[in-house]
């Protein structure tokens, strides 16, 4: 072998020596710090989520802890909530002739058991709010599954219900003619009596995970003065009974005008006739708005027909004279096309939750900032 050769063949075998070198330290220190960093980052991003799911239990189960039922055992959780219903409906005054039924009790997942009870009352729109606000303020876990609420028919259309009497008060002698008078009691400004009639249902907690539900200290306390499970204060639900939707309509008061004897003659241009009077609106009344099914819908109720169920209308859709354009919390805006100096232009109404159609007034930009500002997001969109 000649010295190049020599030089060569230590190369190559200094090459191979230091691959094998590179191979082992590859395998044997930095594949395995590499695994090793993986391994730590799994790690961490499990102590992560661990202690986010700790977290949300550590919540749940404060948030189990503050429930407060009325008992832990069936039988006295429905004497105390049969108890407690009844209070209230005589404190807010649906004391007259009301019943609570007791209905079949109902097993439910995970070992909860529901305890209900029917109701049937009468009274005003008024009692009706502020028992519920009360009910809604209780400490217990509890709610009403269904109401229903009607007035009688009799006074809803007209206001009052009729009662005969004697004018005398005295028993008639045999073949006498008794002569009758008709007394018609007329109606408060809390409106008609109502019948109401509901269901209410509250929640025996079972003992899971070892953590078990302390009762209410007392379920019958008064509730406190904080909103509760109510959405808003208490003071804003008397819109409700403010607007009483069940108060028969009233004609407004018409002012006497008195004509002067001798009222001076006017002259009366016959070269133009004169415009023909406008239609007359219809008595119809904006009782209602509703997000159904992602559509903004106005109910619509016939003060000539109020046994009819509401009539309901989206957008785009004919109202009135106009098409509806806008509906919001407050009311809605139609759109009228009207003739101005021969000019077709649209004019722009406000309906008030409330109002009747005769009511309406033009939209003024001074007056309703803030409709006026959605329905020019609305136009431009």
């Amino acid at each position: 072998m000649n010295p190049r050769e020599k030089l060569l063949a230590a190369v190559t075998a200094g090459l191979l020596v230091a691959g094998a070198l590179w191979l082992a330290v590859r395998w044997g220190v930095v594949a395995r710090w590499e695994a090793l960093n993986q391994k730590i980052a799994r790690e961490r991003a499990r102590i992560v989520k661990l202690q986010t799911a700790l977290k949300d239990a550590r919540g749940a189960e404060q948030r189990w802890k503050d429930l407060k039922p009325l008992s832990n055992n069936p039988h006295r959780a429905e004497q105390r909530f049969r108890q407690d219903l009844s209070e209230m409906l005589e404190q807010h005054g649906l004391r007259d002739d009301f019943t609570v039924r007791t209905l079949p009790r109902r097993r439910l997942r995970s070992d909860f058991t529901e305890i209900r009870l029917a109701v049937q009352a009468r009274g005003t729109l008024q009692q009706l709010v502020n028992f519920l606000c009360d009910f809604y303020r209780r400490g217990y876990v509890a709610r009403i599954d269904q109401i229903n609420v009607t007035a009688d028919d009799v006074l809803a259309r007209s206001g009052s219900s009729a009662t005969w009497r004697s004018r005398t008060g005295r028993r008639a002698a045999p073949g006498a003619v008794q002569t009758q008078t008709l007394t018609i009691p007329t109606i408060g400004p809390e409106g008609p009596q109502l019948a109401i009639s509901f269901s209410a249902s509250a929640l025996v907690l079972p003992l899971i995970g070892g953590i078990e539900s302390q009762p209410h200290p007392d379920p019958l306390a008064p509730p406190p003065q904080e909103r509760g499970r109510l959405p808003r204060t208490p003071e804003e639900y008397s819109a409700i009974w403010q607007k009483n939707f069940f108060r028969p309509y009233q004609e407004p008061p018409r002012v006497a005008t008195t004509q002067p004897a001798t009222a001076p003659l006017r002259v009366v241009d016959t070269s133009t006739p004169a415009p023909p009077p406008p239609p007359p609106r219809p008595r119809k009344s904006v009782v209602a708005v509703s997000a159904r099914s992602g559509r903004l819908e106005v109910g619509v109720r016939d003060l000539d027909r109020r046994e009819q169920p509401l009539e309901w209308y989206g957008i785009n859709d004919p109202i009135d004279d106009g098409t509806l354009v806008l509906v919001n919390h407050g009311g809605i805006v139609v759109a009228v096309e009207e003739n101005h100096g021969g000019r077709r232009e649209y004019v722009y109404y406000f309906y008030k939750l409330g109002s009747s159609f005769e009511e309406r007034q033009r939209l003024d930009p001074g007056q309703h900032p803030e409709i006026q500002a959605q329905l020019e997001q609305v136009l431009e969109s």
